[in-house]
């Protein structure tokens, strides 16, 4: 997802990776992310879901930033 690079830039840990489930929360997205950009319409709709925000919000990640990602991918408007 663009935008997370913030933390290998600033020399900081990602949020997710400090405890096992971020860490399971965060892989859970990048998963979806990564079928998302590859053309799952699926995908991208589910990170726009309340279960995705549940889980961007425990790990620290800006919910308003996945939905636009999301968007993007299917060619939504905000």
């Amino acid at each position: 997802m663009e935008g997370t690079n913030d933390y290998k830039i600033a020399d900081r840990q990602s949020p997710g990776s400090l405890d096992p489930w971020k860490r399971l929360a965060a892989a859970i997205l990048t998963t979806a992310a990564k079928e998302a950009r590859a053309g799952d319409p699926d995908a991208a709709i589910w990170l726009l879901s309340e279960q995705a925000e549940l889980l961007a919000v425990g790990i620290g990640l800006s919910f308003v930033h996945v939905k636009r990602w999301a968007r993007a991918r299917l060619q939504l408007t905000p």
